[in-house]
């Protein structure tokens, strides 16, 4: 082995594995609590309000972070505060057209008007923690980007529930949304600190390079659909169930689907998160040794962990089911297995994925998120009025395992798992 494919193991930063672990099971102790001492409308409601500050904090950053994410990995320490420097600038202008037109949630009726405040705070809070967390990784700083998302998405959960189990009044939305949009505002300042404290906000001697951003727009745009096509694949599913079978029927299928997501954030976070910035640079190196040492092993320990973790969750459903003592979510255990097989098929698609992120090949990636999006669509309208929430669970599986199998042929094409 050469040395510099020594130099370029990937090591685990098991302190950064633990704080995003935080963050999952904050959201899923939430979810879960949600289940116990509220209605299933409200955790239907809820459901909606994430699965829509998800759908448009796609739209407001426009994926301008996959461009600036390679920009931030290729160049060295002193090139970096002006990449951050344009980012920032074009989320600024991002805001100010996208932020007037998100009324329309609400207009139509998706989420009550007593929560317009909540989703507006969330939404910023949110969405500009989520960009640091992905400049850290980015520039290598796990450990501080866990940190960032586990004060936005985990640490403030914790007492939220503890509250809930003490005190009846604190079970509305309006408590929680209010607490997250808090913790949101609190993690985007205290990583823009950080930022400072490691010389990435150093802005002095830059200047406004609006050539560089509309380079990354031509870019970027392709991230952008694939991005929006994923996440119809995964967030759809909520509102037809909404719309064929009304909100308590979302809060079911919200605990089940944050249930099954936490195999594929486990697995996202504590291996891809770790290797797919190694893998973006050994390719912009042409190191082969470490472009070929990489995908071994996330390949390697992608698989071993899925197979690992899939049963803990079948068992793990049967011991919190009684817990809860609501009758749907028996009536229901099948769609949860469903759902489960589907985070398996994404954690498994994550491979082709970043060797083709890696390899700069767009449109491939364009059309296997394209074609899954469609035909998730078109699987939902059928499958949904006549199996309920197994409709929408089995449009999602068999449309991720379509982009799944797009991707890996895309991949053995092109011949992408070697370098030349």
């Amino acid at each position: 082995m050469s040395q510099s494919s020594k130099q370029v193991q990937p090591k685990y930063n098991i302190g950064g594995v633990f704080l995003r672990l935080i963050s999952i099971g904050g959201k899923f102790l939430l979810v879960m609590f949600i289940a116990k001492y509220m209605t299933l409308e409200e955790l239907g409601i809820y459901g909606l309000f994430v699965v829509t500050s998800n759908l448009v904090m796609y739209v407001l950053g426009f994926e301008f972070y996959g461009y600036a994410t390679r920009e931030l990995i290729k160049h060295d320490a002193s090139s970096r505060s002006q990449i951050v420097w344009n980012q920032g600038l074009f989320h600024s202008v991002a805001y100010l057209i996208i932020m007037p037109l998100i009324i329309s949630v609400f207009w139509l009726n998706v989420l009550p008007w007593t929560l317009v405040v909540w989703f507006y705070l969330v939404l910023v809070g949110t969405h500009i923690s989520q960009e640091l967390t992905r400049i850290l990784i980015a520039v290598s700083r796990p450990l501080a980007a866990y940190v960032v998302a586990a004060g936005t998405h985990g640490f403030w959960v914790f007492p939220v529930v503890l509250l809930m189990v003490i005190e009846p009044n604190f079970r509305t939305l309006n408590f929680i949304l209010g607490t997250w949009a808090i913790a949101g505002l609190l993690s985007s300042v205290a990583g823009i600190f950080y930022l400072k404290k490691i010389g990435l906000l150093e802005f002095k001697a830059v200047s406004t390079d609006w050539s560089w951003v509309i380079k990354g727009l031509k870019i970027c745009w392709i991230f952008f659909i694939i991005s929006l096509c994923y996440q119809v694949i995964a967030l759809s599913d909520r509102y037809f169930i909404q719309f064929f079978l009304g909100e308590a029927s979302v809060g079911v299928y919200t605990f089940f689907v944050s249930i099954a997501r936490v195999l594929q954030d486990i697995i996202s976070t504590g291996i891809t998160a770790v290797l797919f910035p190694l893998l973006v640079a050994s390719y912009h190196n042409a190191d082969v040794e470490s472009w070929r040492l990489h995908i071994k092993q996330m390949t390697r320990d992608v698989t071993i962990a899925t197979v690992l973790l899939f049963p803990l969750f079948i068992i793990g459903i049967y011991i919190l089911l009684p817990l809860l003592g609501k009758e749907q979510f028996y009536q229901e255990l099948t769609s949860y297995i469903i759902l489960l097989v589907s985070s398996a098929i994404l954690n498994l698609a994550l491979i082709p994925h970043y060797i083709l992120y890696a390899r700069r090949a767009d449109l491939p990636l364009l059309y296997a998120t394209l074609s899954g999006a469609i035909l998730n669509v078109i699987l939902n309208c059928i499958l949904v009025p006549f199996y309920g929430i197994m409709g929408a669970a089995i449009a999602t599986s068999i449309s991720f395992a379509f982009m799944a199998m797009l991707k890996l042929i895309y991949s053995f094409k092109y011949n992408l798992y070697e370098l030349k």
